[in-house]
C-alpha cells in the first residue's frame, strides 16, 4: 500500500503517517505517472509535481503528488475515465474547487502511493501548491524547517492524520502567504 509495515502479534498493519528521507527516484516516478495521465486523458492538461516529493531534499511520507490543470466542467468526465484505471476517487471537504484521486502503484519492487488532484489553472489550490514547492525550493533553511516539522509531526500524531495535519498547519499557511507574495 505504499505505507511503511508495522507488525502487531499476527496481524501487519501500515505506519500512513511515517517519515522518509527523500529518495532520488520521486522524479522519474512522477514523469511516469505524467505520461500515463496524459495517455489516458487525451488532453494537453498541465500537470504538475507538487508537495514534498517535488522538493529534492525534503522528506515525507513518499506519496507523488500531481496537479493537474483543466476546466471545471471536465472534472466528472476525467474522474469517470481515470477511475478505469484504478484511480479512485476521494470525495473531500472543498471539493468544488479540487477534485482529489488516488493510484497505488509499483515502482522498483516498491508499492507506492499518488495523489492526483484536478483543478484549473491559477485556482488558489494550483497557485497555493505550485508557490510553497517553488519557495522550499529556493530556501534551503525553510526547507529544513519544514522537514523537522514534518518528523516531529510522525512521531506525534501517531496515525492521526488529523493531528499530522493540524502539527504543519500553521506552518504551510504561513510560508505558502510569504510564497504567494513572492510571485
Amino acid at each position: 500500500m505504499g505505507y511503511t509495515k508495522r507488525f502487531q502479534g499476527n496481524k501487519v498493519t501500515f505506519q500512513k503517517y511515517k517519515y522518509k528521507p527523500y529518495d532520488k527516484s520521486y522524479p522519474e516516478l512522477f514523469k511516469k505517472e505524467k505520461r500515463k495521465l496524459k495517455r489516458i486523458l487525451k488532453k494537453d492538461y498541465e500537470i504538475h509535481h507538487v508537495g514534498s516529493t517535488a522538493v529534492p531534499g525534503l522528506g515525507g511520507k513518499g506519496i507523488i503528488d500531481i496537479n493537474i490543470c483543466m476546466p471545471k466542467k471536465e472534472f466528472q468526465k476525467s474522474i469517470k475515465l481515470l477511475g478505469k484505471y484504478d484511480y479512485t476517487y476521494k470525495p473531500l471537504p472543498g471539493d468544488q474547487i479540487r477534485k482529489f484521486i488516488v493510484r497505488k502503484i509499483k515502482y522498483g519492487g516498491k508499492e507506492r502511493i499518488v495523489h492526483v488532484h484536478l483543478t484549473w489553472k491559477n485556482s488558489h489550490p494550483q497557485k497555493s501548491a505550485a508557490s510553497f514547492r517553488d519557495y522550499l525550493i529556493k530556501n534551503k533553511k525553510i526547507r529544513d524547517e519544514y522537514a523537522k516539522i514534518k518528523r516531529d509531526a510522525s512521531r506525534i500524531s501517531k496515525e492521526d492524520g488529523k493531528k499530522y495535519r493540524a502539527y504543519k498547519n500553521n506552518f504551510i499557511e504561513k510560508t505558502t502567504k510569504k510564497a504567494l507574495k513572492k510571485k
